[in-house]
């Protein structure tokens, strides 16, 4: 996300950014500016495809079942 944040900052890019970051980037030189006529975004996880670690693992099964208990969300896994 810095990345991201450096490149607007350069003046090359304009970003839509979650509120959290704009929330912790209060003094940096970026202008943040709510916009509330967006559509619904959707989020998604992602790691190397060929990872063996357990935490990644976890993490991923949690997404899965925290999704799948939220009638209006649909977990897609492939």
């Amino acid at each position: 996300m810095h990345q991201l944040l450096d490149v607007v900052a350069l003046g090359q890019a304009v970003a839509y950014v979650p509120l959290s970051i704009a929330n912790r980037n209060r003094c940096t030189e970026l202008a943040f500016i709510p916009v509330s006529d967006l559509s619904p975004s959707h989020v998604v996880a992602a790691w190397p495809e060929t990872s063996h670690s357990r935490a990644v693992a976890t993490f991923v099964h949690t997404a899965l079942d925290v999704a799948a208990s939220s009638p209006e969300q649909t977990a897609t896994f492939t």
